[in-house]
């Protein structure tokens, strides 16, 4: 008796330290700053290394550049916010390599001295969800709330 409680003791710890996954994969996010160039500062690296981490926690995190993405999905010279994007617009974005395709994108915009975030979540199945905070402080918690958010929506159509 003490043996089979044993084994399933080692059962349990060796289960608990596991990431819960939809199927056999990891849910993948492509996180791009789209803060203006003007307005980047400690603070704000700070604030993108927080949601970062807060999607990280969730699946794999892939990085884009502003200028890398913007050629992706043919938006070099356009000014139109980001926000107002639809999905459709940034499919150019969803595969990375031959090897690797997104399940879900989502862009930032993050001003913590302007008490301003913006975040745009798109998933695989042509939706978005726009997300603003304004006039608040952007703590620790709010941001991994926002980042919560985003990774909740990513997973709405993950195919494993």
């Amino acid at each position: 008796m003490r043996t089979r409680i044993g084994l399933l003791y080692a059962l349990l710890l060796t289960c608990a330290g596991t990431i819960a996954q939809a199927g056999d994969r990891e849910l993948e996010v492509m996180i791009v700053d789209l803060t203006p160039s003007t307005l980047r500062d400690a603070d704000q690296k700070q604030c993108l290394t927080r949601f970062t981490k807060g999607v990280r926690k969730e699946g794999r995190v892939h990085s884009l550049s502003e200028a890398d993405f913007r050629k992706r999905v043919k938006k070099v010279d356009d000014a139109s916010p980001f926000l107002d994007w639809k999905a459709p617009d940034l499919e150019g974005a969803r595969i990375l390599d031959e090897h690797t395709a997104m399940d879900s994108i989502a862009l930032v915009d993050c001003r913590p001295r302007d008490k301003h975030l913006d975040l745009l979540v798109v998933p695989n199945d042509s939706a978005t969800v726009r997300m603003q905070l304004r006039s608040r402080t952007l703590t620790e918690a709010r941001i991994a709330t926002l980042a919560a958010s985003a990774v909740r929506y990513s997973w709405v159509s993950f195919v494993p």
